[in-house]
C-alpha cells in the first residue's frame, strides 16, 4: 500500500482543531430501496458547513475521548445489538471486496441499494480503501475478501479512508438536497424491513484553514414508522486541538 497515503491517514486520525466545519453526523432513509419491499436501506452521512473542508476517513481508535468503530443491526426499536440479522449484500460480488464499496457502473447487476462504506462517493470507482488489518490480518495489504457483512463488526485501530489526498467536501456528491449543509455519505446499510442499524466511530477531517480533526459520533436509526417522532442523532462530542 502507498506509504504516502498511509501517512496522510495517520495525520488525520491523531489530532483535532477548533475550526467549525463538521456540523453533525446523521442518517436518512435512502432514495435507493430494494424492489422486493422486504428491506429498508439507510444512509449515514457527515454534514459540513464549509465546502473547503476535506474528509479523509471514518476510523476506530482506542484513545481516551475517541470511539472504537462499532456497527450492529437491531431488531425493531428495542432489540439487542446484532439482533436485526445480517445486512443485505448484492449477489454479484459476494465474498469480494467490491461488495464493500459502491459498485454502480462496475457491473450490469450492481445494485444501488447494496450495503457499503464510502467517503462521499456513490458510484465506482469510489477511491475508498481499508487501512491495513481492518477487521483482520491482511499482511499489511488491502483485504482480499469482503469484510462489510454479517450483523455486527468492530474495529479498535483501523479505518476506511479516501485513497490519496482527500478532496474538498464540495467536490463530493451532496447526499441530502435542499438544506444548508453539504452532506457527505459515509455508509449505506440495507437490513430486513422493520430493523435498524447502529454505528459509532470517528470522522477524520481537515478544516479549510488546515487544522486536522477527529470527531467522535454515535448514531442509531429508529424503525421507519418512528422517523417523524424522534430527534436527529448527532455528535457524541469533539476533541479540539490545533495541530
Amino acid at each position: 500500500m502507498n506509504k504516502n497515503v498511509l501517512s496522510v491517514v495517520a495525520a488525520l486520525v491523531v489530532s483535532s482543531s477548533v475550526s467549525a466545519g463538521l456540523v453533525e453526523v446523521n442518517w436518512q432513509v435512502s432514495p435507493f430501496q430494494h424492489p422486493d419491499g422486504q428491506h429498508i436501506t439507510y444512509q449515514i452521512y457527515a454534514s459540513f458547513d464549509n465546502l473547503g473542508d476535506q474528509m479523509g476517513a471514518v476510523n476506530g481508535l482506542e484513545i481516551a475521548g475517541l470511539n472504537t468503530l462499532d456497527f450492529w443491526t437491531i431488531a425493531g426499536v428495542d432489540g439487542v445489538p446484532g439482533s436485526g440479522g445480517d445486512i443485505y449484500n448484492q449477489e454479484a460480488f459476494i465474498g469480494l471486496p467490491f461488495n464493500d464499496f459502491p459498485s454502480i457502473n462496475l457491473h450490469p447487476l450492481a445494485e444501488a441499494y447494496d450495503s457499503y462504506v464510502t467517503i462521499g462517493q456513490t458510484e465506482f470507482p469510489a477511491n475508498t480503501l481499508f487501512s491495513p488489518d481492518f477487521l483482520g490480518d491482511w499482511g499489511k495489504a488491502p483485504p482480499p475478501v469482503q469484510v462489510i457483512l454479517g450483523s455486527a463488526f468492530s474495529e479498535s485501530d483501523g479505518a476506511w479512508f479516501f485513497f490519496g489526498a482527500p478532496p474538498t467536501v464540495g467536490d463530493l456528491p451532496d447526499t441530502v438536497a435542499g438544506n444548508a449543509t453539504h452532506d457527505v455519505l459515509i455508509a449505506q446499510f440495507t437490513v430486513a424491513a422493520g430493523n435498524n442499524v447502529h454505528l459509532n466511530a470517528n470522522v477524520a477531517w481537515f478544516d479549510a484553514l488546515g487544522g486536522s480533526n477527529n470527531t467522535p459520533f454515535s448514531i442509531e436509526t429508529p424503525a421507519p414508522g418512528a422517523l417523524a417522532l424522534l430527534g436527529l442523532a448527532g455528535l457524541a462530542g469533539i476533541r479540539r486541538r490545533r495541530r
